[in-house]
């Protein structure tokens, strides 16, 4: 009897046991750290679900390709200036304008634009971090245009989600 070996000092037992024992931990590990995430997606609308399809309203994208609306959003270091490129806006409105950041919905912002000469003007916002999903709409939300300003880009071309019908 003197001669047998502790089980645990026989390498295949190490096998047996340490392989599914590492996978659990691991699945827990990998579970954890999928539930702590947040929502990672560029939809930065309101989603509304209807049974398993998720529903957004694009009355207001379709409203914008109607009237031919496009505009070019300028960051400057004192501003954010919008300047209508197309279609009829109405010029002494103020406009809303979300910079949503695509991976954390803490940093997003929403700047009221105030009418210029020019267009329309907001407080200065550093963009220059990352890229920014941004959305500029109507006060009433009758209309809405779409553009990604990608990292160290200072303007962007703003159009309709979908085309004119």
């Amino acid at each position: 009897m003197s001669g047998l070996r502790s089980a645990w000092r026989e390498p295949m037992v190490w096998l047996v046991v340490g392989l599914p024992a590492f996978a659990v931990v691991a699945s827990f590990l990998l579970l954890s750290q999928a539930l702590r995430g947040g929502p990672d997606d560029e939809v930065i609308d309101t989603v509304h679900h209807t049974a398993q399809m998720q529903v957004a309203d694009l009355a207001p994208e379709a409203e914008a390709a109607r009237l031919g609306l496009s505009a070019t959003l300028l960051a400057t270091d004192g501003a954010l200036v919008v300047v209508p490129v197309s279609g009829p806006f109405d010029r002494g409105a103020t406009l809303q304008l979300t910079l949503a950041h695509p991976a954390n919905d803490d940093h997003d912002r929403r700047e009221p634009l105030r009418p210029t000469g020019q267009g329309w003007e907001g407080a200065a916002i550093a963009i220059d971090a990352n890229d920014w999903i941004i959305r500029l709409e109507s006060a009433d939300g009758r209309w809405r245009l779409r553009g990604r300003l990608p990292r160290g880009q200072h303007a962007v071309l703003l159009t309709p989600a979908q085309p004119a019908p």
